[in-house]
């Protein structure tokens, strides 16, 4: 079942029971920016016994909200890792999918943008020109920029850049992320 609608709409859809609401999965592709919609999507699904969550989006990008990223960090672990979108332009969406508890999490899996390189720690910067990638600090930078797998993102862009001009700390080739 596949119905599009308002917080209300999900109320009226939600069976009554608790058990049968762990049989349904919220989606939520693309969220405008600067709307609350998501964030009230989830924190109603969450409440009315929902467990799973599928985003299709960017996270700290051009979709949804720093509230929603907020709520699913303290409300969500992630259930299997990102699935990177095709990308275009400098668009840097996935699809993530996330399994909701009422009780707060402090664990790496609710982590929103780790690190492209060493995927252990959150990133703090996210590579301008290559919006896909993020990174958790310089080091992790430099490795990245040599591997092969790297290389292979410059491809896909078309991209040809000397990546040894790019700095870390520049504010004009990295972005800073909110934590």
């Amino acid at each position: 079942l596949v119905e599009t609608g308002t917080v209300e709409t999900l109320r009226q859809i939600m069976p009554r029971s608790s058990s049968l609401c762990k049989t349904f999965a919220l989606v939520i592709a693309y969220p405008p920016p600067d709307s609350e919609m998501a964030f009230h999507a989830v924190k109603t699904f969450l409440e009315l016994g929902g467990t799973h969550f599928i985003y299709i989006g960017e996270f700290q990008g051009l979709t949804g909200t720093s509230r929603l990223e907020r709520y699913l960090t303290r409300h969500a672990r992630k259930a299997s890792p990102s699935i990177a979108c095709p990308t275009w332009g400098t668009d840097c969406s996935s699809v993530t999918f996330w399994v909701l508890t009422k009780e707060p999490q402090t664990t790496a899996q609710s982590c929103l943008l780790p690190c492209d390189n060493c995927s252990l720690k959150p990133a703090t910067k996210r590579l301008r020109i290559l919006r896909h990638l993020c990174y958790c600090s310089v080091k992790c930078w430099d490795a990245h920029k040599q591997s092969d797998e790297f290389a292979g993102h410059l491809q896909c862009s078309s991209l040809q850049i000397d990546m040894d001009t790019f700095w870390f700390d520049n504010d004009d080739h990295f972005l800073k992320l909110s934590r």
